[in-house]
């Protein structure tokens, strides 16, 4: 506790009586005390002397009725001061660090970042992730990972999220089965590419945090990616494909051929439009807003698929082209190869139709129009997989 002023008058018309007072603080606020008489308040400031006897360190000059002056000491630290150093003392402990630490960070950060928690930001990004333009199964992935993500430290600040808490996280990361036995089943750590998808997540949340005054720098940026190991890429066969294509019907069976025979995204085709299908010219336009590149392209329109389009094809069709949805798509696939006798691919039906038309076509520049990815890309992953005798039978199917 230390002396702040002089004896001062005090006026209030609801204390008559009280007619002096002295301010003082307890190191948290400042505050004062009344007097009757001046002499209390004299005798108020030299108790405070005598409390810190032994003391060389003057606060102030007071000066009382006799003009005699006084240098009167700080006066002791109240016990709710004391307490509260304690607990500062034992978060000082707890993180490795000292008050002069906590202030200079305090002083940096205060004036120029929200203090947000990182659960409360995670949520308010996932809002404006919901309201954008993002694709639903982009918006269901980004959402897993983040609501996953903020349990590590739902109660931090965002700023003070460090490199190493997001790096253990990632490397702690399971992929995981299903229930057996009432028990779910760990598989090893995830493959370098959804840790690298996982990532790519936790960067784009931070670089949002920095321009909404959350953060002013982002903790994943320095994180490297995972290499991938150079695998060839795994693709239906023709007698795999007959198979799909045999067991399929109605919409689901469109969908197949669809992806197989244009080698186009999964979520560039939930954002084809009727209009963008010219069948006279054997052309799809996939807009800037469809594609994954945000550029142009003009994907051909094989013949064989002509006959999987005409019963749904009509001039005068608006709107999406399937209108079930990526979520419904999935499981109607799903339950498909569990009727087949080999298993599903990821990417399967791009890989397929990448391979196929490569084979066909024998030139890499064409095909990678097609497919929408560079000539180097196609050359590393599809060169040489499929021999031009089975792609001519796959473009009969």
């Amino acid at each position: 506790m230390q002396i702040l002023s002089k004896i001062l008058p005090y006026n209030n018309t609801a204390k008559p009586e009280y007619k002096y007072r002295v301010f003082f603080t307890d190191g948290l606020k400042k505050s004062y005390k009344v007097f009757k008489l001046k002499s209390l308040a004299v005798e108020f400031i030299k108790t405070a002397k005598e409390w810190n006897k032994g003391t060389s360190t003057p606060v102030l000059d007071v000066t009382d009725n006799n003009n005699t002056s006084n240098n009167i000491a700080p006066l002791p630290i109240a016990k709710s001061a004391v307490s509260k150093y304690q607990s500062i003392e034992r978060i000082c402990k707890e993180y490795n660090t000292t008050i002069e630490e906590i202030l200079s960070f305090y002083v940096k950060f205060k004036e120029k970042l929200s203090d947000i928690t990182l659960k409360k930001a995670v949520g308010k990004f996932l809002c404006y992730i919901n309201t954008s333009d993002f694709s639903e199964c982009h918006k269901t992935d980004i959402s897993a990972v983040l609501n996953r993500f903020y349990v590590i430290a739902p109660d931090c600040i965002v700023y003070t999220i460090e490199t190493k808490l997001i790096e253990d996280w990632l490397n702690t990361r399971k992929k995981h089965k299903t229930f057996k036995g009432g028990e779910l089943v760990e598989k090893d750590n995830i493959s370098a590419t959804t840790y690298n998808d996982y990532l790519s997540y936790i960067n784009t949340f931070f670089n949002w945090c920095i321009k909404n005054g959350y953060s002013n720098t982002n903790p994943a940026k320095n994180i490297n990616k995972k290499k991938k190991k150079e695998e060839d890429v795994k693709f239906y066969s023709y007698y795999e494909c007959k198979e799909i294509l045999g067991a399929s019907s109605g919409y689901t069976k469109f969908y197949i051929a669809f992806a197989l025979f244009t080698g186009i995204r999964r979520a560039e085709i939930f954002r084809i439009k009727w209009s963008d299908i010219h069948l006279e010219d054997r052309e799809i336009v996939l807009s800037a807003a469809i594609t994954k590149t945000n550029q142009r392209r003009i994907v051909k329109i094989p013949e064989n698929l002509v006959k999987y389009i005409e019963p749904y094809y009509k001039e005068e069709n608006k709107g999406y082209v399937f209108t079930m949805g990526d979520a419904a798509m999935r499981c109607r696939t799903k339950r498909l190869f569990k009727t087949l006798s080999f298993p599903s691919i990821q990417n399967g039906f791009r890989h397929t139709g990448a391979s196929f038309y490569l084979a066909k076509t024998q030139n890499e520049y064409e095909t990678a129009r097609q497919l929408g990815h560079s000539v180097e890309i196609l050359k590393r992953h599809y060169a040489g997989l499929v021999r031009q005798s089975e792609a001519v039978k796959f473009w009969q199917l």
